[in-house]
């Protein structure tokens, strides 16, 4: 009795770290908020357990664990979505994978692996979000609305273009309007750069009308 609390501590506690990573998400509203990572990190915790229970039988402790990093992988599949003609949802698929192992660290009773990680995901989560936006939001914010009629053509040679330019584009999208198609983005330039990145544009074959635009600062 006195082992099965002692294992199902292991499991709250994986638990309540998971519910910490997850509220950060919550907070800043992504796929995987609150209850998912809870989970994610208990069940990892819960197979790590039975794991290691069932190994001292069978003398295998890792044949369950070793099935949930593919578990978790197939699950973060689930969060990487396409919207438009962009990915969204690999930090979030990347945090399920850390939150997993610290559910299996805490869930083989390596409760310092557990609650130190968890301060330093949150730290990533937050500072280096907030450093990455600064650094992708530097300069003036220039909206583009691109016509074509070879739609698949075009994307492709715009984010080939974009890559080799360095230059990161915020909201790609794409809608059909009869037999055109539209492609919206917003780039974050000084004004050097936006002119070249505007004198490459018009270079690309298949884009039939270009219309950039200033955003507001603020």
């Amino acid at each position: 009795m006195h082992l099965a609390l002692f294992l199902m501590l292991r499991v709250a506690s994986a638990a309540a770290l998971g519910g910490v990573v997850g509220l950060e998400r919550t907070l800043r509203h992504k796929v995987a908020g609150l209850r998912t990572n809870m989970l994610i990190c208990m069940g990892s915790a819960l197979f790590t357990v039975i794991s290691l229970e069932v190994g001292r039988e069978t003398h295998e402790p890792t044949r369950i664990m070793a099935q949930i990093i593919p578990g978790i992988g197939f699950i973060g599949g689930g969060a990487i979505l396409r919207s438009g003609l962009t990915v969204t949802g690999l930090t979030t698929a990347a945090t399920m994978f850390v939150v997993a192992g610290i559910g299996m660290a805490v869930g083989a009773g390596h409760y310092w692996i557990g609650v130190g990680v968890t301060p330093l995901i949150l730290g990533l989560l937050y500072f280096l979000g907030k450093l990455e936006y600064r650094l992708t939001t530097i300069g003036q914010a220039y909206h583009y609305t691109l016509s074509t009629s070879r739609l698949m053509e075009a994307s492709a040679a715009i984010n080939r273009m974009l890559d080799e330019l360095g230059v990161r584009a915020d909201g790609l999208s794409s809608e059909r309007k009869g037999t055109e198609h539209s492609i919206h983005f917003t780039v974050h330039l000084d004004s050097a750069r936006n002119r070249e990145l505007m004198r490459r544009l018009l270079e690309l074959d298949g884009i039939d009308d270009i219309h950039a635009s200033e955003e507001p600062q603020g």
